[in-house]
């Protein structure tokens, strides 16, 4: 009987030893996505930045759009959404333009 107690003891801590150290190789797993969606947000900004220099909101807006919604938590999400405007203020939407 003791030895079965033992072997129990052994078996919980074994698992639990598992979780903890689970749980950290997570964690730093989870902050190199983080860095590679920032990477991510700031390539698409900086291209759609380039269309929209050069004046051509009609394929920099989509793009703006698209890093305002796949990285929200984003630097480059908040300056993207002042550059939806912009594009907007320069085709003369200005109600939509107002809005954003």
């Amino acid at each position: 009987m003791g030895f079965r107690l033992d072997s129990l003891v052994w078996i919980a801590l074994l698992a639990l030893a598992m979780a903890c150290g689970g749980g950290s190789g997570s964690l730093s797993g989870g902050g190199k996505r983080m860095l590679d969606a920032d990477d991510d947000a700031r390539t698409g900004y900086e291209k759609a930045l380039l269309d929209f220099r050069r004046g051509d909101c009609l394929s920099a807006e989509p793009m703006f759009r698209e890093i305002r919604r796949e990285f929200p938590y984003s630097r480059f999400a908040a300056l993207a959404e002042l550059r939806i405007g912009d594009c907007q203020f320069k085709n003369e939407a200005y109600p939509e333009a107002i809005q954003t």
